[in-house]
């Protein structure tokens, strides 16, 4: 356990999210439609097989891990080149890269909320051009998207939403 980690039940109602080729992908809340981690790669068996340990660890025995089989769409299905704060996504989309084409040291926010520089912060960082943002793992907007940055440009590599 690294400093600062927390360990935290599986809920029942969570699933573990498993590609066509039976791999796992990702994790999402029973509490919530839109809550969902896509990890950057898939886990193995031997990952697999540990996680479903801590359940049962965790629950004193006996848990049970649903399973939900998906298809990963391959990144990126859209490049938007911004030049000015704004939103580079209107509506529910997720992020798979961030890259600074113009700039030098440009700090760069990125919130959830595509009409205002408010809402829940999904980025900060500083970029120069060439640059891209560390992400770990794809970032889900529920709302849309609001770039927030003074000078340069940036290109967001972003999937949007079926309606």
């Amino acid at each position: 356990m690294a400093a600062g980690d927390q360990y935290r039940r599986i809920e029942p109602s969570d699933m573990l999210v498993f590609d066509g080729e039976n791999n796992l992908v990702g994790i999402r809340s029973g509490k919530s439609d839109s809550a969902e981690l896509r990890l950057g790669a898939p886990l193995t068996a031997q990952q697999v097989g540990a996680l479903a340990a801590v359940a049962d660890q965790a629950t004193g025995g006996g848990a049970q891990i649903a399973v939900e089989d998906a298809t990963l769409t391959e990144f990126p299905a859209e490049k938007v080149l911004i030049s000015a704060t704004g939103s580079p996504c209107g509506s529910p989309c997720t992020i798979s890269r961030i890259r600074c084409v113009t700039g030098t040291s440009v700090a760069l926010t990125v919130y959830d909320n595509p009409a205002a520089s408010s809402g829940t912060t999904l980025y900060i960082g500083t970029l120069s051009a060439g640059a891209e943002a560390v992400i770990a793992a794809p970032i889900r907007a529920i709302n849309g998207l609001r770039a927030v940055f003074a000078s340069g440009s940036f290109e967001f590599h972003l999937q949007q939403e079926a309606a």
